[in-house]
Formats: structure tokens, C-alpha cells, sequence
């Protein structure tokens, strides 16, 4: 969901818990951990209740079980992405921003570049967030997953159509190995297209040492 604001802000993160989860139960998890966590009704459209978290570096997190689906059928015209895959976020408190996803949440940590972005994902995929630690507090780009590497092509040519520059890609990544190209939206938010991102075959991790893990 867009809102308008004064500058490139993420207002939220939304996550979708596991099935079966009680909200008033996982509300009591985040007041144990020490922080806030409110019951929200219909805040968000498609989703009837959330639980909303003001965490580490003013971050807010919103997690809910269920949230209605669309109507069906696919977008044959455009970019159509598959879905929302991950977004980037640049935190002066990513050690804290990092922490919360680990002790609490229970990501695990697959990646870095430079120990400056950290990568984390609660899923199969490489990552679903991308932690970068700087003095600065903004989403460094939101990335959305288009169907197969084919829809590169489509997706500059729907996007050249329409005065949209490719800014760089599609290229290989080094973290993920995804196919990816990234392009301004007209509010100059970074926005990524991307296929192909290295998966797991299962989610449980085997520790390495400090700082590292890989999966089984």
C-alpha cells in the first residue's frame, strides 16, 4: 500500500504468520519481548485483524493470519509481477533491526556484503529482507518477482513504452544470484525485477559459525 509522505519512508513492514497462530496469543510473545503491540481492526484492506509492533529504529511491523484474496485471474498486460518479494531497508539501528529478526521472529541470516547488507529470510528463498547498517533511515528499494526471466524482456519493453529507464540490469546478483534490473518508480523509490533467486531445499539451518549458516 502507498501512502503519500514527505520523503522516501517505509511506514511498515507486514508479515503473515503462521497458520493457525492466535493474534491475542503472538501479542502476548511481542509484550514479552518488550515491546507494544496493539489489535487492530480492519487498519488495512483485505485484512479484518493485525497485531501492529513499533519496533527497533522506529520501524513499524504489522502481522496478520489471513487476508482476502483477489479476484482471480492474472494481469496480461504490463509488467504483472508475480508478487512483492522482499525490500531493502537502511537503518542506523540495523544491529537492533537484526536482532528482532532473529531472537524474535526466527529469521535466519543466509548472507552479507561487506558486513554492511545482511540478508534474511523466513522462507525458501535467499532472502525477504535486506538489511543495510548506515546513518541513514530509508527504504533503499522495494523488489517485486516477475514470472520467469523471459518477462525481463517484457517488463522493459512495457517499461520503455511508458518513459521508464532501466537503471541497471537485468543482471546476476552475487547475494541470491537472482536475475535482476532496477528502475525508478515516478516517486524515485528503487524498485527491483527480479527472477531466478537461489531457494532453499529446507528450512532447517545448519550453524556454521559466528554470523554464518547454511540450509539442509
Amino acid at each position: 500500500m502507498l501512502k503519500t509522505a514527505e520523503g522516501k519512508a517505509l511506514s511498515h513492514l507486514g508479515y503473515q504468520l503462521k497458520p493457525y497462530t492466535e493474534l491475542k496469543d503472538f501479542a502476548k510473545e511481542v509484550e514479552e519481548y518488550g515491546l507494544t503491540a496493539k489489535l487492530k481492526s480492519d487498519s488495512q484492506p483485505g485484512i479484518s485483524e493485525l497485531i501492529e509492533v513499533e519496533g527497533p529504529g522506529a520501524n513499524t511491523f504489522q502481522f496478520y493470519s489471513k487476508m482476502s484474496a483477489p479476484a482471480p485471474g492474472f494481469k496480461r498486460t504490463g509488467v504483472a509481477p508475480l508478487r512483492l518479494g522482499h525490500v531493502a531497508v537502511i537503518s542506523p539501528e540495523a544491529e537492533k533491526l537484526m536482532k528482532f529478526h532473529e531472537d524474535f521472529l526466527g529469521f535466519w541470516h543466509t548472507d552479507d556484503i561487506a558486513k554492511i547488507a545482511y540478508f534474511y529470510t523466513c522462507n525458501r528463498e535467499h532472502h525477504v529482507i535486506n538489511i543495510v547498517n548506515a546513518p541513514l533511515s530509508k527504504v533503499h528499494h522495494i523488489a517485486f518477482q516477475l514470472k520467469d526471466n523471459a518477462h525481463h524482456v517484457t517488463a522493459g519493453d512495457a517499461l520503455r513504452e511508458r518513459g521508464v529507464k532501466t537503471l541497471w540490469g537485468p543482471t546476476r546478483h552475487t547475494a541470491g544470484h537472482n536475475v535482476a534490473a532496477y528502475h525508478y518508480a515516478p516517486d524515485q523509490v528503487l524498485v527491483e525485477l527480479y527472477t531466478d533467486m537461489c531457494s532453499f531445499p529446507s528450512l532447517a539451518p545448519v550453524n556454521r559459525g559466528p554470523g554464518t549458516s547454511t540450509f539442509r
